[in-house]
Order: C-alpha cells, then structure tokens, then sequence
C-alpha cells in the first residue's frame, strides 16, 4: 500500500544520506511523495486531524532534503556554518509542530539519526560538539514534550539518550520527574551528585584563574 511505498522511500532516502548521494535522496523524497498523495488529498477533503499525520511525513521528507546541505557540503569550511544554520532552522520548526509524542517522534527520530552520523564522520571536534549537541537538545525536546503528555517511562527513556550528549541538563530534567514522581530522595540524590560533577568540573578552572 501507499504507506509501505512511503516507508520503504524514507528509508532508501536515509540510506542515500549515509551514503552522500544527493540526487538519490532527492529521487527517493520524490518517490515518497508520490506515494503519499492520494492518502495527503483524500485527508484533506475530510479535516485537518485526520490530514496531519500525513503533514508530518512530508516535514521528515523536507528534513531529510535539509540535511543534505550540510552532510553533502561543497563548501571549503569545515561544516560547521552549514551545521549552525540547519540547527537554528530545526528550532524556528518546532512551534510549528504538534508538540504531542506521536506527532514529534518520527521528526525527532530522523534528526537524531542526521545528527549522529555527523558525529561518526565529523571532519573537526567542533563540528562533532555541535552535532552531538544538537542530539541532546532533540532528546531533551522529546523529553519535555512526552513528560507535559503525561508518559514517565517515555520521558525517562529520552532523558537517558539525552545524557550521553548532554549529561547536567539530562540529569536536573531527571531529578525534576522524580520529584513529580514522589520519588523525592531519588531526585535529591541525582541532584547532589549533579552538584558535585558540576563542582569538580570547574574546580581546575577556579584554580587557574586565582
């Protein structure tokens, strides 16, 4: 059926990412496109609800094809202008998004997935920093979301991705749903050991600078 089509493009198109190959992205984006719109016209003739899913499949596609830009540079810097300027436009999106777990989990899914094949081949450690940033933040996007959603464990599983990236800012969103848990000891706990990272960290700073 048509949503097979649409996966199978979507996952060529991904595959074309990995593989650097511009004009196979941009074939298997069309492809999926095709596949999509008679369910996208038929949607829209009934309401927007039953339309939007169909909407935020077309949002991967654009993704995708945005992504390209940076993975696929030809310009002489080293990537990391191109990256900067994907990340803001990821951001100026959001608002745009439902901000419900269903809705943002694909878009975030295949952010990460752009991200962190940026940091396997990432060509300085500053673009790696700024791509494993980036996955740290979609994480802790997710995070928000699925917790004002009311699902714990989703949130939880998000925050955990969003510590190997992010480790201070995952931990304090941690002891935060603890804490809503009632699970305060827990959260106080996670919220010591933050303190004391956080401490050491800048102590050899601290020391420098007296």
């Amino acid at each position: 059926g048509a949503e097979v089509r649409f996966e199978t493009a979507l996952a060529r198109a991904m595959l074309a990412l990995h593989a650097r190959d511009a004009g196979a992205i941009d074939a298997e984006c069309a492809a999926a496109r095709r596949a999509l719109a008679p369910a996208v016209a038929a949607a829209a003739m009934e309401s927007c609800h039953r339309a939007y899913p169909h909407a935020v499949q077309l949002q991967l596609l654009h993704e995708l094809q945005s992504a390209a830009a940076v993975l696929i540079a030809k310009d002489t810097d080293d990537g990391s202008a191109a990256l900067v300027e994907l990340l803001g436009h990821w951001r100026t999106q959001l608002p745009l998004l439902c901000n419900a777990p269903h809705a943002l989990e694909p878009v975030i899914a295949v952010r990460v997935g752009v991200l962190r094949d940026v940091v396997a081949r990432a060509p300085t450690p500053e673009v790696r920093r700024l791509a494993a940033e980036g996955v740290g933040s979609c994480w802790l996007t997710f995070a928000a979301c699925a917790r004002a959603a009311g699902y714990t464990e989703t949130a939880r599983h998000a925050l955990m991705e969003a510590g190997a990236s992010d480790g201070a800012a995952a931990a304090y969103q941690l002891a935060k749903l603890e804490w809503e848990d009632g699970r305060q000891g827990e959260a106080l706990g996670r919220l010591h050991q933050l303190h004391r990272t956080l401490r050491d960290r800048l102590a050899p700073a601290a020391a420098g600078g007296g």
